[in-house]
């Protein structure tokens, strides 16, 4: 589902793809083998040979145990003499592929084109394919006698592909702007738990609004002496909402009807403190989430506030960030 605000109004909508379903996609996937070494061998002269398996047998099973699609790839890793290719050239190997069909048939093969995450095939859901490597060898080589084994290292891993949504479908919409209830001051974070009830950080309004999913008002809390601008909001498992007060550099934690259970959080760069949290998310453990917007960082939570760790910094780089909502 996808919910969209804007200053006055709640809308929502559906994803749907093309078999009519709501888009919620996971991924199980059973590779069997994952890894293992692909000799040419040991020493010796190997320019009779024209092609050659990897050790272990040269193929692979994948199951895909999701209920959404797939990618198979590919990754080698080369080591001491020799490089792969796409052809085999001059002391060039090339690594070729092919997908088996039914027992007992040989696969059509592929040379692959690069050799870092190489995309292979594409795999539905519950489906197994077998999958069949072998080496190609050299054209021709300058020196044909290898005085140690060479080998590179190969890799499958399975990757979820993208299921992008075809059209969507208008449910409802509720709100305007002002300050009744229903009503909304430029609503940032909005959040539905396991019983179907929507609660919107109303910010301007410096209050949490809980709705039905029909619109349906239900109750609210807060204030400008609760709350300076709200941004965020988040539910866990027991239905205990937590909201980002944003202005006030602290998370707040409410039951479902609004009632205070605890906070934690002053301004500042150290553990536990915040310069202007704006977002909340909750994993499976109970563990929270929170952008810490201005310091550049997440930091996580137990459900009661405790410190758990933290990452990130200003920056473009990996694990960086420039100013996370």
């Amino acid at each position: 589902m996808k919910k969209t605000l804007y200053t006055g109004v709640v809308f929502l909508f559906y994803l749907i793809v093309p078999a009519g379903n709501i888009c919620m996609a996971a991924v199980g996937v059973q590779v069997t083998p994952n890894s293992w070494n692909a000799g040419t061998g040991g020493a010796g002269d190997y320019a009779t040979w024209t092609t050659q398996t990897p050790i272990g047998g040269g193929n692979f099973t994948v199951k895909n145990i999701g209920d959404s699609p797939a990618t198979v790839k590919i990754r080698t890793t080369d080591t001491k003499h020799w490089l792969l290719s796409a052809t085999p050239g001059l002391d060039l190997f090339a690594l070729q592929w092919g997908k088996t069909t039914q027992q007992g048939t040989q696969p059509q093969w592929n040379s692959i084109a690069k050799i870092e995450n190489i995309i292979i095939d594409q795999l539905a859901s519950n489906v197994e394919q077998k999958f069949d490597l072998r080496f190609q060898s050299p054209t021709d080589i300058s020196n044909k006698t290898l005085t140690e084994t060479q080998f590179s290292t190969i890799t499958v891993k399975v990757e979820p592909s993208v299921v992008v949504p075809t059209n969507y479908v208008f449910l409802r919409k509720w709100g305007t702007q002002g300050s009744g209830a229903g009503q909304f001051q430029y609503p940032m974070g909005i959040v539905i738990d396991t019983s179907g009830n929507l609660y919107v950080a109303d910010q301007t309004n410096h209050r949490i609004q809980k709705f039905s999913l029909d619109g349906t008002f239900i109750t609210q809390w807060g204030g400008s002496w609760v709350f300076n601008y709200p941004r965020g909001v988040a539910v866990d498992a027991s239905g205990n909402v937590y909201v980002a007060d944003t202005e006030q550099n602290r998370i707040q934690k409410f039951n479902s009807n609004g009632t205070f259970i605890t906070m934690w959080g002053t301004f500042g760069t150290g553990d536990g403190q915040f310069n202007k949290p704006s977002n909340i998310a909750i994993d499976a453990s109970g563990n929270v989430y929170v952008t810490d917007t201005e310091s550049n960082r997440v930091q996580v939570f137990n459900s009661n506030g405790t410190f758990i760790t933290k990452w990130g910094s200003l920056g473009a780089g990996d694990g960086q960030f420039n100013y996370p909502y």
